[in-house]
């Protein structure tokens, strides 16, 4: 891990149900989002359920209490959304789809 990645944290995480988007706001100023239906344990939440993301106190994980759901912050920075098997189930989808 790079030194960058060490001390990537996040300050802030929400979910924008008018964009599909889970938002997390780092304290390095970036934001990045990204569609819940790519991250494993969230595909199938309903927007209530993902507005209630939390930040952990170190701010180098997101957790949904009631998803049973926990991504760190370096993972999803780096395109990691799930296990081995998601991850590769997710590259065979996006092979097959195009985009702009």
């Amino acid at each position: 891990m790079n030194k960058l990645q060490a001390e990537l944290r996040a300050i802030d995480a929400s979910y924008d149900a008018s964009s599909n988007l889970v938002v997390v706001r780092l304290n390095s100023g970036a934001i990045f989002s990204f569609p819940p239906d790519i991250a494993q344990g969230l595909s199938n939440a309903k927007s209530g359920d993902l507005e209630a993301v939390e930040v952990t106190p170190s701010g180098t994980g997101l957790h949904w209490e009631k998803l049973d759901a926990d991504f760190s912050v370096s993972g999803l920075s780096n395109g990691i959304f799930g296990a081995r098997a998601r991850m590769t189930s997710l590259q065979e989808w996006t092979k097959s789809h195009q985009f702009p």
